[in-house]
């Protein structure tokens, strides 16, 4: 699988550590950034393709980040979505922000408590969280068991369990980023779960409507659950957000398609950056 080059890796003052790739077609170091933020028990390592297939004329390098308890961002104390939101706007403030699953639901939080810093936003695979009272609490109890047994087993066991799930079937050998996610901390990892969990969100949905920089929302045909979500986010949004299902993919496009997502992307940025 081809990726760019790293242009730099750092370890942030807020404690987030980053890695910037060069985006086609060109590198202009002053232009405006996308940001990717990754999923849960990803890093900065698990961008994939997405590296060297997004960009276009006036759009600078691509800024990977480790999520906290995800890669070197390691916290003795886990912020939660909210904080995590803070940590992302001091670290790299304004660009477009591409947020996958976990990543998805920071971005949302980014977007509603730091609006200035988001020029445009690209949803995959995310969402607002759980209305329901009982069923968020069924999911935060689900979250601590799961962040139980990753601290049990350790990631070296857990990661090729959670990767034969069927939200990941679709992946292909080359997007698993087995070994990548295996360099995480376990205990990092499970804190993280505990405190950015989807059962741990407050749901966002009323607030949606409050966005408004342009939104795409994207998710796999295969998908049937976040199909449904990213109808009722985009709606949620306003004018402001289209949806786009990508071909022949499940609930990780940026990794199963890459290229049907790449372009999805750059024609989003083309139209509304």
């Amino acid at each position: 699988m081809g990726v760019s080059p790293e242009v730099e890796v750092s370890l942030n003052s807020t404690g987030l550590s980053s890695r910037k790739f060069a985006t086609a077609p060109s590198a202009d170091l002053h232009a405006l950034p996308i940001v990717f933020l990754h999923g849960f028990s990803q890093n900065s390592l698990c961008v994939g393709e997405l590296t060297h297939l997004v960009g276009r004329s006036g759009i600078g390098e691509l800024i990977a980040v480790d999520l906290p308890g995800h890669g070197a961002s390691r916290f003795e104390v886990q912020p939660d979505l909210w904080a995590t939101a803070d940590l992302i706007a001091e670290t790299t403030a304004e660009a477009i922000y591409v947020g996958y699953s976990m990543g998805g639901r920071v971005a949302l939080h980014l977007a509603l408590t730091h609006p200035a810093s988001v020029k445009a936003l690209v949803l995959i695979g995310a969402t607002a969280g759980i209305e329901d009272d009982t069923l968020r609490a069924d999911r935060l109890r689900a979250d601590a068991e799961l962040a139980d047994r990753i601290e049990q087993i350790g990631l070296g066991s857990f990661v090729p369990e959670w990767l034969d799930g069927p939200l990941f079937s679709r992946l292909p050998p080359t997007a698993r980023f087995e070994t990548e996610r295996t360099l995480n901390d376990a205990s990092q990892v499970a804190a993280s779960l505990r405190c950015t969990g989807t059962g741990s969100m407050d749901p966002l949905w009323g607030r949606l409507k409050n966005i408004e920089c342009p939104v795409l929302v994207l998710a796999g045909e295969h998908d049937e659950r976040y199909c449904e979500i990213g109808r009722r986010m985009t709606e949620s949004i306003g004018p402001n957000a289209e949806l786009k299902i990508i071909a022949d993919a499940g609930h990780s496009v940026h990794l199963e398609q890459p290229e049907l997502t790449a372009g999805a992307i750059n024609d989003f940025i083309g139209r509304w950056v």
